[in-house]
Formats: C-alpha cells, sequence, structure tokens
C-alpha cells in the first residue's frame, strides 16, 4: 500500500503528501480515482506554498492527542499556542487557506481558518474592517449617515 500521495498543483509542481494526511481532505477520496496514469492528483485550484502550509496543519494535527483536538474544536475565540504561530502570515495567505481546505474538504483547517478571521474581526468598527479587508467606503458621508441610523441596533 502506498505512503503517500502525489498531488500536482496549479505552479506544476508535484508534492508528495503522506497518506495520512491526505485522508484528512475528503477529496481524496473522490479525487483518487481521477488521478492519472503516473498516480499524480491535479490541484488546479492550490498553489504550492499553500499545499505546504495545508501539509503543516495536517502534520500537526495527527500528532496531536485526541483531548488537544477536542479541545481545538470545543474552542471558539481560543488558539493554541501552535495555532497563533500558525496563522502568524499574511491576512492574504489565510484567506488562500480557506479556499483551498474548502476545495480539500479538510474540514479541521477550514475551521481553524475561520476562527482565525473571525477572532481577527470581532468587536472592530466598520471603518476597521474596510482597513482589514482592503474595501473602499464608497459611500457619502450622507450616505453613510442614514445608513447608521437606519441600522441604529448594529452599532450598539
Amino acid at each position: 500500500m502506498n505512503t503517500t500521495i502525489t498531488f500536482q498543483t496549479n505552479d506544476n509542481k508535484e508534492i508528495e503528501v503522506d497518506i495520512n494526511i491526505a485522508k484528512l481532505m475528503i477529496i481524496v477520496k473522490s479525487a483518487m480515482e481521477d488521478a492519472d496514469d503516473d498516480g499524480v492528483m491535479p490541484l488546479p485550484n492550490i498553489n504550492s506554498n499553500i499545499l505546504e502550509k495545508v501539509m503543516d496543519y495536517g502534520k500537526m494535527w495527527l500528532t496531536m492527542t485526541d483531548e488537544q483536538k477536542n479541545d481545538i474544536k470545543q474552542a471558539t475565540n481560543n488558539h493554541t499556542e501552535w495555532e497563533k504561530k500558525y496563522f502568524d502570515i499574511p491576512q492574504e495567505t489565510v484567506f488562500e487557506l480557506i479556499i483551498a481546505a474548502n476545495y480539500l474538504q479538510m474540514q479541521i483547517l477550514l475551521d481553524a481558518s475561520c476562527k482565525f478571521i473571525a477572532s481577527l474581526i470581532s468587536g472592530k468598527t466598520t471603518e476597521e474592517l474596510r482597513e482589514i479587508f482592503n474595501i473602499e467606503n464608497d459611500y457619502t458621508p450622507d450616505e453613510e449617515q442614514a445608513m447608521k441610523e437606519e441600522n441604529a441596533w448594529a452599532y450598539e
């Protein structure tokens, strides 16, 4: 039985992944059937740098005890020290991880990444959120004031 599976990323790099990490990805079950004759599974939506980060999370997950895994799953706002270090990356990379985890159907990473973003935006003002997500304010001051008045409950 193979102990690794080879993925080809969208930047044409072939990366061998431990089969136990690959099994954390639901897409692998169906994708293995689609692998070419060389046993290489294409990942057209993921680049090699992001796949490496996905593998890092999978490696760490596999070394955790069931109690540690349960603590991570149950925590709503807290992150382990390892997760804090893991997510000490550019915000754009976290969003790429969310996209990759969703594509790969790797629920543990999708949950952790979304929880991280949620912790970034919790308690932020509209202006702070615009800055975090690089969103341009296209409302006039009058339109913005009218919206705040209509939705006063959201600003309490």
